[in-house]
């Protein structure tokens, strides 16, 4: 992801994080001169005191933004005993297929109403493409196939969940009935 466009999408969590970096110096700047002063340290002149403070909240923009960029890239959004939803900026096609990472996750990404899983790849010769490759929900699917999985068991994988949800999959004009 390009870290301008990051940047610019995070201005105001980037500038509450600045907010807290002066305050955390302040706070330490205070508590130093508590013991010390500015003439303890051969710190006379006003200039050179002001170019201190200036580079204080310049070093606090660039630690803001390196924590926005870096470091900080989830929120959580909603927690319990159970579980929790985190909320995070990143590419979803690395994340989703990461085979590094074994820690159980769940993506959520817009499908159609009857959870297709047929890419149309040439959409010119279709008035109606049941799931575009540009797309999200058609970028998954292919990106799924490429890493081994068959339509079949993309399918079977969909059922199952729908019907651990009680919502059994028939197709009906292409419609998804929901039995309770």
């Amino acid at each position: 992801m390009d870290k301008v466009n990051v940047i610019k999408q995070n201005l105001e969590f980037i500038g509450k994080t600045w907010m807290k970096c002066i305050g955390t110096f302040a706070s330490i700047l205070s508590l130093f001169f508590l013991f010390w002063t500015w003439d303890d340290i051969r710190i006379t002149s006003t200039q050179y005191k002001c170019v201190i403070i200036i580079l204080l909240c310049v070093l606090a923009l660039i630690l803001a933004i390196l924590w926005t960029c870096i470091f900080k890239r989830t929120k959580t959004i909603w927690e319990s005993p159970s579980g929790k939803i985190k909320v995070c900026y990143s590419d979803i096609m690395k994340d989703g297929f990461d085979k590094r990472n074994k820690e159980e996750k769940l993506f959520v990404i817009p499908v159609n109403s009857c959870f297709d899983t047929i890419v149309d790849e040439d959409i010119s010769t279709c008035s109606k493409p049941l799931v575009s490759p540009n797309s999200l929900h058609g970028r998954w699917i292919k990106t799924m196939v490429n890493k081994g999985f068959t339509i079949e068991e993309i399918d079977n994988k969909i059922y199952n969940c729908l019907e651990m949800q009680i919502i059994v999959r028939f197709m009906f004009r292409n419609h998804l009935v929901k039995i309770i």
